[in-house]
């Protein structure tokens, strides 16, 4: 219930997650799609993963540049919505070694893609935030806001089912977050609480129990050495800021 992201725009967040450090500390990589490069001289938090015999493979939105891809196996498209692959490609990953995927979507994002979207939300009957003008125009923005929110949730569940299918899901770390808050006024883009906090959802049965919750402050720079950790890797990247 508290985890706060570094900066509320997606590039600088996610270069921030992948190398557990704040987006200052990575410059240019601060700036909305610029990329991290050799010189920032940092780890990238599949480096501690590989070396333990990890797959690494990253689908759907990137602008992370070539020096991040270089620390993966494979970089693909994720397709409609960044998320469209995503089953198909853990589907396919090597069943020989044990695996991280990064998979990032575009879904939800202006401008909406309201003729490729399935319309599952009626207008009508959302519960707009109170800041809000109940005006029709404004339901039918959240309602296209709410569509493409429901196409991921959709394409996280065909992952979840693949992992069930390949009978490693309970052995699995999955973590569901935001890289920015959503993109409406007072939120994305800003340093306030709608822009940065993001949900933060783990299905770990080794160590979450079902239901869990708690309110223990988590930034998003604790992602990448709490990964290292897990993996089992016995010495955290100095360049990591975060704590496991």
């Amino acid at each position: 219930d508290n985890a706060l992201l570094t900066t509320s725009s997606c590039s600088p967040s996610r270069s921030s997650i992948m190398t557990g450090r704040y987006p200052h500390t990575i410059e240019p990589a601060d700036e909305l799609h610029l990329s991290i490069s050799k010189e920032n001289n940092v780890t990238v938090m599949t480096e501690p993963l590989r070396e333990l015999g990890y797959y690494t493979e990253a689908c759907g939105k990137w602008h992370l540049g070539d020096y991040v891809e270089s620390h993966f196996d494979q970089v693909s498209e994720g397709g409609l919505g960044g998320v469209a692959n995503w089953a198909e490609t853990v589907r396919n990953r090597p069943m020989d070694q044990p695996f991280f995927f990064w998979l990032a979507a575009s879904d939800p994002h202006r401008g909406y893609q309201k003729d490729r979207t399935p319309q599952l939300n009626d207008p009508a009957k959302l519960k707009l935030p109170p800041h809000f003008p109940d005006h029709p125009t404004t339901r039918e923005d959240f309602a296209d806001y709410a569509n493409e929110v429901s196409r991921l949730d959709a394409a996280v569940g065909e992952v979840i089912a693949v992992l069930r299918n390949q009978d490693v899901l309970d052995d699995t770390f999955v973590l569901f977050m935001s890289d920015n808050g959503r993109p409406f006024p007072g939120a994305k883009t800003l340093l306030t609480d709608p822009g940065i906090k993001t949900p933060f959802i783990v299905h770990f049965p080794a160590l979450v129990r079902p239901g869990q919750t708690t309110s223990s402050l988590v930034s998003a720079i604790d992602i990448a050495p709490t990964l290292s950790e897990l993996a089992g890797q016995l010495y955290q990247p100095r360049s990591f800021q975060g704590k496991s």
